[in-house]
């Protein structure tokens, strides 16, 4: 029973890397002849554990394993008379083949002090900044600079009105005063809406004044006194809040490991190709850069 399409047949024997041996070499339970090659079950039975489960489960039955050593065969017979036509000494054969020897030794260099789940632990207890939201604040803001309201006298006025309203009544008559006083680009088309900002980018923005004064707000409705800040003159409304929370290590282990072993690889790569660079002589001939080219299209490139 064949179990192996042509592409499946060359991909396992590509990715798990079969060797065979010669008759020269001592043939230990082997299993298959092909020609001049020999396969023996440890090496059978060791490619195959090599693959994934899905593809081990593939062959829980004799008929399978036949299939699998059929397609084995088939492929060894290939190769073997890919050889004997010389198309491994081919430009593009040669070229795939250096293509995998770069892929295995960065592998290998990869895995050279790779980082493991205890690391990953390690670097998320460490850095809890960035596993975790701060609590938010949606706000809606009327705002003066200090050039055009040297002592925010119009926010004083509209904030003494609003403390007389009811709270149903506020937010339709601050959104007034948002239209008819705020100079706050970002926000005057949204009624003053800011959208949900920590307390570190209300700081940022606004200054501490500002910041203190939002977190003082307990209630959605809730309005701050006019606040003085470097730069201008704030009012504030509460609009409501965004609880901080804490993503925890289950969720974020599989994306920091995958992101610690991508640094890793990196940094491991980087420092063999600078050590090779120390023993390796490298020379670039003069106006090799301007001798270059490419033949790159001249007009515009197409999406």
């Amino acid at each position: 029973m064949r179990t192996l399409t042509w592409a499946g047949v060359i991909g396992i024997t590509a990715a798990a890397g079969l060797r065979c041996s010669k008759p020269s070499v001592e043939r230990v339970d082997a299993l298959v002849t092909v020609g001049q090659t020999t396969l023996t079950r440890a090496q059978l039975e060791g490619q195959l554990r090599a693959q994934p489960d899905f593809v081990r489960a593939r062959y829980s039955t004799p008929e399978r394993k036949q299939g699998f050593l059929d397609t084995v065969i088939r492929n060894q017979l290939l190769i073997d008379e890919a050889k004997r036509r010389g198309l491994e000494k081919d430009a593009e054969v040669q070229a795939g083949i250096d293509r995998l020897l770069v892929q295995q030794l960065l592998a290998q260099e990869s895995r050279v002090g790779a980082p493991t789940e205890a690391d990953a632990k390690a670097y998320y207890d460490a850095h809890p900044q960035e596993f975790s939201r701060p609590e938010r604040a949606r706000v809606a803001l009327i705002w003066r600079p200090k050039a055009s309201s040297p002592d925010g006298a119009e926010l004083k006025a509209i904030a003494g009105k609003l403390s007389k309203l009811a709270p149903a009544d506020r937010a339709t008559a601050f959104a007034e005063g948002v239209r008819g006083l705020s100079m706050h680009e970002g926000s005057k088309g949204q009624d003053g809406d800011l959208g949900p900002r920590s307390h570190e980018e209300l700081l940022q923005q606004f200054g501490e004044a500002v910041a203190t004064a939002v977190g003082a707000l307990a209630e959605p409705g809730a309005l701050s006194p006019v606040v003085e800040a470097p730069e201008g003159w704030a009012l504030l409304r509460l609009l409501g809040r965004q609880p901080g929370e804490t993503r925890p290590f289950d969720v974020e282990k599989g994306p920091l490991l995958a992101r610690l072993t991508s640094e890793h690889r990196t940094k491991q790569v980087d420092a063999l190709v600078r050590s090779l660079k120390e023993r390796t002589p490298v020379t670039i001939a003069p106006g090799a850069v301007d001798k270059l080219d490419f033949g790159a299209p001249s007009g515009p490139l197409l999406p």
